[in-house]
């Protein structure tokens, strides 16, 4: 639901409906990425990458963690982050 109403902010729907589908595959600390990015795009570095330092030290995770999750949600979502 958090994922749901932050991409309805975003007025994105399909965005929203495909998150809302997907949120049982997801973890709470995968939510939370999910839930950075669309409020911080900056997240996102100019190669598509995410900046897995910046988000592991918002999370309070290692970077290892982070990255972790970050390649389960590319799996996930079938794209490379």
């Amino acid at each position: 639901e958090e994922v749901l109403e932050i991409a309805e902010q975003t007025g994105d729907g399909d965005c929203a409906i495909f998150l809302q589908e997907i949120s049982y595959l997801l973890t709470p600390a995968q939510k939370d990425i999910i839930n950075m990015v669309v409020k911080d795009p900056t997240l996102i570095k100019p190669s598509g990458k995410l900046n897995v330092k910046q988000i592991s030290e918002a999370l309070d995770l290692t970077w290892f963690e982070t990255d972790k999750h970050i390649k389960t949600l590319s799996c996930i979502l079938e794209n490379d982050l």
